[in-house]
């Protein structure tokens, strides 16, 4: 059981708190909802055509690779030694700040019921600017958070602004779990020298068990230096992680590349990771206009095998294994 410290004249601040702003790990994400509200995406919506030459970059949407949504459903890919690792939300302090590290801290509780939280506090950029936490938390533990950057500095290059804001649905009160969250990204923007990502959209959540985790992502992104664009709508990540095990995760939905349009994605049996990066299980299956197709088979040994069916025959006119850091 998780303790955390208090503040003077609230009491405790519940591990729910943590957990929501990511001091803690989430379980993971996906039992959400709803469109996007102004989005980001201005890509193409018809149905893609899958060829030998696009097959990389629509297998790297497929996947989620290098789209910045890493840090949200808790999930490690290639390049990462384990989830979070390229987490763009920067670290907060391991207890809401005490009123000398954040002049300007507001924790209250409810004149109507002493065991509401209202919070607001500002925590100040490495590098400039600052973030603005706020919120309610309930009795049992469910209630809503918003994080607002405003130029917030991390400190290495990159910026950060626009808000995420956690509505917590239900908690596992007596295991101190969250079971039900959407996560709404309002504009997130991660602007650096050589990207800069911009998110717009709802992560659902859902955990109805420890190491079970179901991820539903209606998301919108677009990178304004690199002019990659790309959409998610009802697409679904389910994983499993049993005690001491390794990682599995099935994907199935509609994912969008900005030039190419729109994706069917299915897998055959879960992708399994080791060390981070898809490693067995599989394959992925893309499907696109006319029958376009690609099969992406993780391997043991690193990287990926993308078989492609350009004219739908039903044929593989095309077999390539790519490195997964060649696979964006």
């Amino acid at each position: 059981m998780h303790r955390t410290r208090g503040v003077r004249g609230v009491g405790p601040i519940p591990v729910i708190l943590m957990l929501a702003l990511g001091l803690l790990p989430v379980s993971g994400c996906g039992g959400g909802s709803g469109v996007p509200d102004g989005g980001g995406y201005a890509g193409a919506t018809a149905d893609a055509r899958i060829t030998p030459q696009n097959a990389a970059t629509l297998t790297a949407v497929a996947l989620g690779l290098g789209t910045g949504l890493d840090a949200f459903i808790g999930r490690a890919t290639a390049g990462s030694a384990k989830a979070g690792e390229d987490s763009p939300l920067p670290p907060l302090p391991a207890s809401v700040p005490s009123p000398a590290r954040a002049k300007t801290l507001r924790v209250t509780r409810a004149e109507a019921n002493a065991d509401v939280l209202a919070f607001d506090y500002l925590v100040p950029g490495p590098a400039g600017g600052q973030v603005r936490v706020y919120g309610t938390l309930w009795p049992d533990g469910t209630g809503a958070l918003v994080t607002a950057f405003a130029d917030y500095g991390r400190g290495d290059g990159f910026t950060l602004d626009g808000t995420v804001t956690y509505l917590i649905v239900a908690r596992d009160a007596d295991n101190g779990r969250i079971t039900a969250m959407d996560i709404r990204l309002g504009g997130f923007r991660l602007a650096g020298v050589e990207s800069d990502l911009q998110l717009d959209g709802v992560i659902g959540v859902a955990s109805p068990v420890p190491g079970r985790v179901v991820n539903r992502l209606d998301v919108d992104g677009r990178d304004r230096v690199t002019h990659k664009a790309f959409r998610y709508r009802d697409f679904v990540l389910e994983r499993d992680t049993p005690p001491g095990g390794t990682a599995a995760e099935d994907l199935t939905g509609e994912a969008f590349e900005g030039a190419a349009g729109r994706l069917t994605v299915t897998t055959d049996s879960p992708v399994s990771y080791n060390g981070g990066v898809p490693s067995g299980g599989g394959p992925v299956r893309l499907f696109g206009v006319e029958g376009s197709a690609a099969r992406v088979t993780p391997l043991a040994g690193g990287g990926a095998e993308i078989a492609v069916d350009a004219d739908g025959d039903g044929a593989f006119e095309a077999v390539n294994v790519l490195a997964w850091d060649a696979i964006r």
